[in-house]
């Protein structure tokens, strides 16, 4: 909000959404000045800043012991006055981070900027788009491993933990992650415990049916998943069925997008059977195929 002097010392204002909160010094002594600081500071910690709009100081209090405690504090000084406190989203950083380094591959800039924007905003996060940011299945594997050992760790009972990280949806669309023809980064991210990932979209993979048939191990242990978008690849027959093969018995995926990927011949009656077998199945697009 803003300061003024009064006559007998100063006023501190703290803008919110409805009321307009007043910390005021009765004295121009610096034990009061010191309190009114605390205060001031205090509240900045105890609050939704997210919900708070875009303010700051105008102008500086001058003559004042440090006036740099006015600034809102970052997340690091937060989380060190809260007894060293730590986030699930920090130690997947650091695990990124660690894993990164020990196998020599640099860490991707569009994931560290969602990431970082999380942690500064005290965000959970949720949804990440990693869509046509030239992720590669290297930096898939070590992003996988991350996430991984973030879910692993178990608080304490005594330990001021911060669960901040649930990564539902992920966006992978028009990156090279089967390049190489290895599918396995991306196999775990269907299946790495702990991780309950419930939205997934990879479009444009150059996914063939080949690459589905390897996904099958991978896709039988899913639990959690309930969509995912395969637009823009080229599963062809092989790949849709390996799919549904894979997923037979599970009533948890209920919307597929099969757009797109080259499928031709009696494609109709086979979806009819996969549909008249699965009644949990909300939604399926088949657009862009050649039905005979």
């Amino acid at each position: 909000g803003g300061w003024n002097k009064t006559s007998d010392g100063f006023q501190i204002q703290i803008l919110t959404n409805s009321n307009l909160l007043e910390f005021e010094a009765t004295e121009f002594k610096s034990d009061s000045i010191m309190e009114l600081m605390s205060a001031y500071y205090l509240f900045l910690l105890g609050i939704d800043v997210g919900e708070l709009p875009l303010v700051s100081l105008p102008v500086q209090p001058t003559g004042l012991p440090n006036p740099k405690m006015f600034h809102k504090p970052s997340t690091a000084l937060k989380r060190n006055l809260q007894d060293q406190s730590q986030t699930r989203l920090e130690l997947f950083k650091d695990e990124l981070s660690s894993l990164s380094k020990k196998k020599d591959i640099s860490m991707n800039r569009k994931l560290l900027m969602q990431v970082d924007n999380a942690i500064d905003q005290d965000l959970v996060l949720e949804e990440l788009d990693l869509s046509r940011c030239g992720l590669t299945s290297e930096q898939l594997r070590v992003f996988v491993d991350a996430i991984a050992n973030a879910f692993e760790y178990m608080p304490k009972e005594d330990e001021f933990f911060e669960d901040n990280m649930s990564l539902y949806k992920l966006d992978l669309s028009l990156n090279p992650i089967l390049k190489t023809g290895d599918v396995d980064a991306l196999g775990r991210v269907f299946c790495t415990e702990g991780w309950r990932l419930r939205h997934l979209i990879i479009k444009d993979i150059k996914m063939s049916g080949k690459h589905a048939a390897l996904l099958n191990d991978y896709l039988a242990k899913n639990a959690h998943l309930e969509s995912i978008d395969l637009e823009n690849n080229e599963l062809k027959m092989k790949g849709i069925s390996a799919i549904f093969k894979a997923l037979k018995g599970q009533d948890k995926c209920i919307a597929f997008n099969f757009n797109n990927n080259a499928v031709s011949g009696n494609i109709g009656y086979f979806l009819a059977q996969v549909v008249a077998k699965n009644h949990s199945i909300k939604d399926l697009r088949v657009g862009g195929n050649k039905f005979d």
